[in-house]
């Protein structure tokens, strides 16, 4: 036999098994350090039911110099920001999704008349989605099918004259080359910027909620304390 499967290949298995020990021991070192007790006011938050871990992962900060408490201006600016996480996050969770809906060797384009999105590739066209509810290609294009989608409201005219003119006469054969290339070639980067941010502004939305709810749950927990230190002073 003149080959062996690149999958189990002892250099493959080597390369794999170090990557799986360096993720570990980050994994390891990541975990210790968020179970880590806190150096400043331990006790304060365990007594508040607060886990170690939950503060450092989200990098919350509540001063305890006095019984901690969100003033309205707080409470306004967390509004906003919470609101824009969320419209972040739904804006880029949506460009993700419409970027994932495109397959390979395929671009997506617009109709500036109609404003409508579609996907095409080298004669073919479709709707943007992940399963389209419409397909053209020069076959449907030569027959009275291509207008049943738009009798059946599918598409517009325009984009299906478009469409078909596209496919069967070639006239920007270079030009829909050129937009699936560069498509290709920047999906990647796009869906990894796209996830990032999403993840990025996830972990904001957090963050704000957790700093909410901890300073509510240390001040309910600082009040109790006091109350029983004074009841046994009396």
């Amino acid at each position: 036999m003149q080959t062996t499967s690149a999958i189990f290949d002892k250099d493959t298995i080597t390369s794999t098994i170090s990557i799986l020990t360096f993720v570990g021991i980050i994994l390891k070192f990541l975990v210790g350090y968020l179970k880590k007790p806190l150096d400043k006011d331990n006790e304060i938050y365990k007594n508040a039911d607060i886990k170690p871990w939950a503060i450092r992962l989200f990098s919350i900060k509540i001063t305890l110099k006095s019984t901690p408490k969100i003033s309205k201006i707080e409470y306004a600016i967390f509004s906003m920001a919470l609101f824009f996480c969320i419209a972040g996050t739904s804006l880029t969770t949506y460009f993700n999704i419409k970027i994932l809906q495109v397959p390979h060797d395929w671009t997506a384009l617009t109709l500036k008349s109609t404003k409508e999105s579609f996907l095409m590739t080298d004669g073919k066209a479709s709707e943007h989605a992940f399963k389209p509810t419409w397909v053209l290609n020069n076959e449907l294009c030569s027959t009275t099918q291509s207008l049943n989608l738009v009798d059946n409201n599918k598409i517009s005219l325009p984009l299906k004259n478009y469409i078909c003119n596209e496919i069967t006469t070639n006239e920007n054969h270079e030009a829909l080359n050129k937009s699936i290339k560069e498509f290709s070639r920047s999906k990647p980067f796009l869906l990894i910027m796209l996830s990032a941010l999403t993840i990025l502004m996830s972990w904001f939305f957090v963050s704000i909620v957790l700093t909410i709810i901890y300073t509510k749950r240390l001040a309910e927990s600082i009040k109790k304390d006091h109350k029983k230190a004074s009841s046994y002073i009396e």
